[in-house]
């Protein structure tokens, strides 16, 4: 394959991948908003136990929790979505269920960042994860931000390239030859 190919879908890659990175962040900003006036919970019941993912107030919240659930219905297992009043995200470990004597809680915590989980003899029983809306849309705005500006910042360099006579692939001199550039092969743009 041709290295030109290769680059090129490479950045077709890199373009694809800002466009979804800059959907989730959209998504994570709506969701954002959303959590002040409302919670969002999208859960996964099954026979090994509940996932839900959700939001609170400024925050995601997602739990797994892999106590077997015998509670539910078969009819209850799939992915419902819970639609409830705004409540405050929890900063410590939550929706356990039954809880035992000997189990140990393990926290870790970094600003308003958490990890909570609950051990038993085992293994885990319980985990909690905590992250405000604002780290994920700025994490998820860093591709597309860094590729607009890469793309600017290389329009702005072609402008500048063609305004003086300058070849737009390598920067070579045109003034001698300017329907084709000597030293990489461009061909280049009447007018």
């Amino acid at each position: 394959m041709p290295l030109r190919f290769l680059l090129t879908m490479m950045r077709r890659l890199i373009a694809l991948a800002a466009v979804v990175s800059l959907l989730l962040c959209a998504m994570a900003c709506v969701l954002w908003v959303r959590s002040y006036g409302l919670t969002d919970q999208l859960f996964w019941r099954h026979k090994a136990g509940l996932r839900c993912f959700g939001s609170a107030q400024e925050y995601v919240v997602v739990q797994l929790n892999t106590v077997e659930v015998t509670d539910f219905s078969p009819q209850d297992y799939g992915l419902p979505y819970v639609r409830m009043q705004p409540y405050s995200a929890p900063h410590y470990p939550v929706a356990y269920g039954k809880t035992e004597p000997a189990d140990q809680f393990v926290n870790w915590e970094l600003g308003n960042v958490g990890w909570y989980t609950v051990r038993n003899r085992n293994g885990i029983r319980s985990a909690t994860g905590v992250a405000p809306f604002w780290c994920i849309a700025a994490a998820t705005a860093m591709l597309p931000l860094g590729w607009t500006i890469l793309r600017l910042r290389s329009h702005l360099r072609d402008r500048r390239r063609n305004r003086v006579g300058r070849c737009r692939a390598c920067g070579y001199d045109l003034r001698a030859s300017p329907e084709r550039c000597p030293e990489c092969g461009l061909a280049v743009k009447a007018g």
